[in-house]
């Protein structure tokens, strides 16, 4: 969605739009999108001095937490799951500049080309750091899926079926590779590591295609449903306090397991639901609505 919002936006610019401004626009809104919900749950495990961000606050403030992990081959508790957020954004510092710097017409050239990348990226790094297990949070590590989303922005109408049953019959091959290794204990192993990343990439990228091109009436229907559309409004605000739960149960001293593990989840799952709709009405939609006065195209 994005790579198309940037190549609409670089089409405007080559009918004389300002570049500088619509760069700017974009940031803007992308900023306004993701930086407020990010820093005030960010704020909340500062206060409370949880997973010991105090000791490392800087990373996170800068959005560059996945690279610590890597180089301490250690995890940060709840606060883990910020490392594909601190991945996407670097990257989408860089991505609208080669937008707007490369001809259209390379740029799916571009995408393939670092997918490669990635997977050498990976085998350089894994036969450099062998005992390093967090491989993939490194930002390179991750151009393979991030460019199969921009790859959509280009095939999205254009992919038969022929080409989406290999890309299927591979990704499938793959996740089984991956899970042979992580049964067996060694999904640690260069092999599983990029299976892994790719295979669930390709199902992935097959999966969106079809939402995007929309080709089965059913699949229509369903994106229309309006508790899947009601569940996409407020999907990044599920992600972000989805690892928050538990650190809210232990600074308001619930014990929320003495109502026995499938109730504690069922009743935690609604609780983030809630949580999440309460963060869209009152903080995240109101911001979301200064929004208007950037639009894209209109510099």
């Amino acid at each position: 969605m994005i790579t198309n919002i940037l190549i609409e936006s670089k089409d405007n610019i080559d009918q004389g739009f300002s570049a500088i401004k619509t760069l700017k626009t974009f940031f803007i809104r992308r900023s306004l999108r993701i930086f407020p919900l990010y820093y005030l749950t960010l704020l909340f495990f500062i206060i409370f001095d949880l997973e010991d961000i105090r000791s490392n606050t800087i990373d996170y403030l800068l959005y560059i937490q996945n690279w610590q992990y890597y180089f301490n081959d250690a995890m940060q508790g709840q606060l883990s799951p910020r490392w594909s957020l601190a991945v996407e954004e670097q990257f989408y510092l860089v991505w609208p500049l080669l937008i707007l710097a490369i001809p259209t017409k390379h740029l799916p050239k571009i995408l393939i080309t670092l997918i490669v990348s990635s997977v050498l990226f990976k085998l350089y790094m894994f036969n450099l750091y062998p005992s390093n297990s967090l491989i993939q949070f490194l930002t390179p590590s991750n151009f393979d899926s991030l460019s199969l989303g921009g790859l959509l922005a280009f095939r999205k109408d254009k992919r038969g079926f022929g080409e989406m049953a290999i890309t299927l019959i591979l990704g499938t091959i793959m996740i089984i590779v991956h899970s042979y290794f992580r049964y067996n204990q060694r999904e640690l192993e260069l092999l599983p590591i990029i299976s892994k990343s790719l295979g669930y990439s390709l199902i992935s990228y097959n999966i969106l295609q079809l939402l995007v091109a929309s080709r089965f009436e059913f699949l229509n229907r369903l994106l229309e449903n309006h508790l899947i559309v009601y569940l996409g409004k407020i999907s990044y605000g599920i992600y972000i306090y989805h690892s928050m739960i538990f650190p809210i149960y232990l600074v308001c001293g619930i014990d929320i397991y003495t109502l026995g593990g499938p109730v504690a989840l069922i009743v935690s799952f609604l609780f983030l639901i809630l949580i999440s709709s309460l963060s869209w009405s009152f903080v995240e939609n109101p911001i979301n609505n200064f929004k208007k006065k950037f639009p894209m195209g209109l510099q």
